[in-house]
């Protein structure tokens, strides 16, 4: 059987292995589950250990987890988040990028509800 993306996210970034959790988080982001967009408009790039961001025209981003292909499709950026997605981009590496990107994840699909989340194919 297939490990839907909010179970991957949960077993295989945040590393917490309960179900009761992918439970939850399938409950409240459901409405945020979309695809891997097919025609990019791709601005910049940035290449980091973990995470791969994709800079898109009219203040859009995707930040790629590489490792287990979940990505976060995020739209009305401002420059100083961008920047911070850069940075976070580059500069961390291993279980802190990690971190960072369950972070992001609930900052921007829970708090500012300006992200979905998907698995590239």
């Amino acid at each position: 059987m297939l490990m839907s993306v909010i179970e991957k996210f949960v077993k295989h970034i945040e590393k917490v292995y309960d179900n009761e959790e992918v439970r939850v988080l399938e409950n409240l982001w459901m409405k945020k589950i979309t695809n891997f967009p097919i025609n990019l408009q791709v601005v910049e790039e940035e290449d980091g250990e973990k995470l791969h961001l994709f800079v898109l025209k009219g203040a859009e981003a995707i930040l790629l987890h590489k490792s287990t292909s979940i990505f976060l499709y995020i739209t009305n950026l401002t420059s100083v988040e961008l920047e911070t997605l850069r940075y976070i981009t580059i500069k961390k590496k291993g279980e802190e990028a990690d971190e960072d990107f369950v972070s992001l994840a609930y900052e921007y699909i829970s708090f500012k509800n300006k992200a979905k989340i998907g698995i590239r194919q």
